[in-house]
């Protein structure tokens, strides 16, 4: 105590080290893809690939000092955090393809630090006042920051060995378990972390000197009233500003990125002025600006081989682009200009993008008095990019969950179109969860408990997308294009379930269970989580998942006193 203040110190500091290993390896000795499809080539594609394989060493150092003061009906919380946050990528050595081990022999990485270290102090500040002599209503208010913590992905930037190492060859092979010697022509492309005059690991990456922790300020806002002493409500007002933002830059060449004079440099940042409207028309893609595409077509009765092999067993369609709902667009995307190319490097440097959210929680909370008890609460959120300065914006390609442009819906999932929960984009602007229980004559021997649990929340955006492959100078990258308006123009369906439970327990001296009955998704609703939302395939807006049907469990706890 000092004076009529009274302290509650707390300090402590700490110390972690992670190490991670990651393998990545393509399956067999190369992979056969459909040229014209995948690259717009006559033939098809042999890729071959030689491992990834990242040894990384992560140290984590942090120290902090709290204190809670006291006096009257005030209560203030103070404190302040300091972070260190670095490490190294260690030596690590992947074998070569067994294929080709002539164009992708072994190699071996030396290793080096990531380049950066994070250091972060950030300030705690939180304030109760309790009103009344009864203190029935209190008042709080807080601000903090948050350093985002460092992860394997960005700690390996420059770390060769992150991302496969992999050469493109064409080939007369039509996709057949085996291929043979004479079946492989000319390579046509190959990764930027490959140096095409030895075989060995090339650098194409770079970050900016000074590279530091996204950030993240917030402010809370509360009242809280007790209606009851055991029933109690409340309004949470939740701001929310993440900046220092990551950006992940493409690095190109005025020429040739694999000439001598270039394999030692890793290119400059890629400007607007780089970047023109999308003109290249192989067999999978369309002319930026186009409402309409053509696609190739097998014709009736030819195998998948022959079809590929001849123009005789295929002839093309011209087809409306439209979503899956009839709504017509128009596919804008935009390219290198031809005198620039890349091997698909990337510069991560702090760019000027800002996300805010911005959020309103009514929270209720009545403890079990009386044979019942009930809590809950109602969301309804804002969570959108705030700023984005136009020299952040260099392929103005409206991507793949947005980000480009101020006013978008910040979009948490995957963001790849692929993998399992490939199609889940979590943002919902409004959710609820309400759960309650009462006791059945708890006085009588056969006295029993019901519970009920309501969860409803928005439907998470589904952001329709078509893919465009690139041509020769863009190292036949590809990307995602969102075809939506925004990136959330379209949403799955609103998700209400309801779950019960009924349990009766025992006791005999110090010896308890429960037998338990749940009923889960008691309406057995089948609402779709997921569906592919990439456009121009065969399977295009195809369920992919849905909510799990009704559920009985029959459960017995024990417990021991």
């Amino acid at each position: 105590n000092t004076g009529s203040l009274s302290h509650e110190l707390k300090f402590g500091a700490g110390y972690r080290e992670a190490e991670v290993t990651s393998l990545s390896r393509w399956g067999g000795y190369g992979l056969v893809y459909n040229g014209p499809q995948f690259f717009g080539i006559t033939d098809n594609a042999l890729a071959v690939a030689r491992d990834a394989s990242p040894h990384t060493k992560q140290k984590y150092q942090s120290v902090y000092v709290q204190d809670t003061m006291t006096t009257g009906n005030l209560t203030a919380n103070v404190g302040v955090r300091y972070d260190k946050q670095y490490g190294e990528n260690l030596p690590q050595t992947v074998r070569a393809n067994p294929l080709l081990p002539s164009v992708l022999p072994s190699v071996t990485y030396n290793g080096a630090d990531f380049g950066f270290d994070w250091t972060n102090i950030t300030p705690r500040l939180g304030l109760t006042y309790a009103l009344g002599a009864e203190r029935k209503t209190l008042l709080r208010a807080s601000y903090s920051r948050f350093a985002d913590q460092l992860g394997t992905g960005t700690a390996g930037q420059l770390n060769p060995l992150q991302l496969v190492s992999y050469a493109y060859f064409y080939t007369t092979n039509p996709g057949t378990a085996t291929i043979a010697p004479g079946e492989i022509g000319d390579r046509f492309a190959f990764s930027g972390n490959v140096n095409p005059l030895t075989g060995g690991l090339l650098q194409s990456n770079g970050l900016a000197s000074g590279l530091s922790a996204p950030l993240t300020d917030e402010v809370l806002l509360g009242v809280e009233h007790a209606l009851l002493p055991e029933f109690v409500v409340g309004l949470n007002l939740t701001y929310r500003k993440i900046h220092n933002i990551i950006e992940n830059d493409l690095l190109v060449f005025d020429g040739d990125p694999y000439s001598a004079a270039n394999l030692s440099s890793i290119g400059r940042r890629a400007t607007r002025a780089d970047f023109v409207p999308g003109y290249v028309t192989p067999f999978n893609t369309i002319p930026s600006g186009a409402t309409t595409r053509t696609i190739t077509v097998c014709n009736a009765g030819a195998t998948a081989q022959q079809c590929f092999q001849s123009p005789a067993f295929r002839h093309t369609e011209v087809i409306p682009l439209q979503t899956p709902d009839g709504k017509p667009y128009a596919f804008n995307f935009f390219q290198l200009r031809p005198e620039v190319a890349t091997r698909n490097g990337t510069f991560l440097h702090n760019g000027g993008r800002e996300q805010e959210y911005k959020g309103a929680s009514i929270v209720f909370n009545k403890r079990l008095a009386n044979r019942w008890m009930l809590r809950g609460n109602v969301t309804f959120s804002d969570w959108t990019w705030s700023k984005v300065p136009a020299s952040d914006v260099e392929n103005p390609t409206l991507l793949l969950g947005g980000g480009n442009r101020e006013g978008d819906q910040v979009l948490q999932g995957s963001g790849t179109g692929s993998g399992s929960k490939g199609g889940v984009y979590i943002n919902s602007k409004w959710a609820y969860s309400v759960n309650g229980l009462y006791q059945v004559m708890p006085d009588r021997p056969w006295g029993f408990n019901v519970a009920a649990n309501l969860t409803g929340r928005q439907g998470y955006p589904i952001p329709y997308f078509q893919r465009v492959t690139l041509d020769s100078n863009q190292q036949n990258a590809s990307y995602n294009v969102q075809v939506t308006p925004r990136p959330d123009s379209k949403r799955l369906d609103d998700i209400r379930i309801l779950d019960l439970r009924v349990e009766k327990e025992f006791s005999i001296s110090d010896f308890g269970a429960t037998l338990g009955l749940d009923v889960f998704n008691v309406t057995n609703e089948s609402y779709v989580l997921q569906r592919n939302h990439r456009l121009a395939q065969a399977t295009s807006d195809h369920v992919r998942e849905i909510t799990s049907p009704r559920i009985y469990r029959l459960g017995l706890r024990l417990s021991f006193r």
